[in-house]
Order: C-alpha cells, then structure tokens, then sequence
C-alpha cells in the first residue's frame, strides 16, 4: 500500500462517511461558484448598462 492508500484507510476507518462529506463540499462550492460569477455579472452589466434592464441570458444563468 502506498501511503497516500494507507491514510485514505485510517480517514475511512476513523469515519465512514468521510469522502461523502468532500463530496458534498464540492457540491457546495460549485454552487457558491455560481452563484458569484452570475452576481459578478450583473455587476458588471450593472456598471456598464446603468438604465438598461438584466437581459434574459443573465437572468438564465445557474443559481
């Protein structure tokens, strides 16, 4: 076994659910990513449309 295996072995032994958590982790911080690219993006058209309203494409993206 390779240490990085031997230490993956302890984590699951420690704690079942383990990589469940990372996953969710992930899940989470994709969404946050999202999130602040589209609130990003309305700034930004914000700042450079001031009178015009949100196009559809921007109110589209993923929440």
């Amino acid at each position: 076994m390779t240490p990085g295996q031997k230490r993956a072995k302890k984590l699951l032994d420690s704690d079942h659910n383990y990589y469940k958590k990372i996953a969710e982790k992930s899940k989470q911080s994709q969404k946050r990513y999202k999130m602040n690219t589209k609130k990003a993006t309305i700034a930004a058209w914000k700042r450079w449309h001031k009178d015009e309203p949100l196009p559809e494409w921007i109110e589209q993206m993923a929440e």
